[in-house]
């Protein structure tokens, strides 16, 4: 199994990168993280990307429920607790996906090479030469 770690930069369609597009369109599942209500709209904004990136066929969009980091404990114990129940509702969610899954993609606000936690994650459901990290487009980047 791969991991697709795919940049989105800001989550502007015309900032997706064509090695970004490809990706979505080799992935077997994608899959998409619930925060909370206040958060549905970048929940539809990955939709909305995949809707109009993916032409090869209908995405298979499997919608996980991203846990909560324990704000009162001592940061690098909560994150490091938190990264775990992360990747626990990942490989659920992978699981719970019923067609070929040997490709699985996330997408990433930014650029998950620079200083996204997505990776960490990642290294604990496969190797790290299964993980494909797509850069994204930074808001450095679409500034300048």
């Amino acid at each position: 199994m791969k991991i697709f770690l795919i940049g989105i930069g800001t989550g502007n369609i015309n900032h997706i990168t064509l090695e970004a597009i490809n990706a979505l369109n080799q992935a077997d599942v994608i899959l998409i993280p619930k925060k909370t209500t206040l958060t549905k709209d970048l929940l539809d904004l990955r939709k909305i990307v995949c809707k109009q990136l993916i032409k090869s066929k209908k995405p298979n969009l499997v919608e996980f429920s991203l846990p909560k980091r324990n704000l009162k404990s001592e940061y690098f114990l909560s994150v490091k607790k938190w990264h775990l129940k992360v990747a626990k509702a990942w490989t659920d969610s992978i699981k719970s996906y019923k067609g070929k899954k040997d490709s699985i993609a996330l997408l990433i606000w930014g650029d998950p090479s620079i200083y996204d936690s997505s990776i960490r994650i990642a290294k604990q459901l496969v190797k790290e030469n299964q993980i494909v990290i797509v850069p994204g487009i930074t808001s450095i980047q679409a500034l300048t």
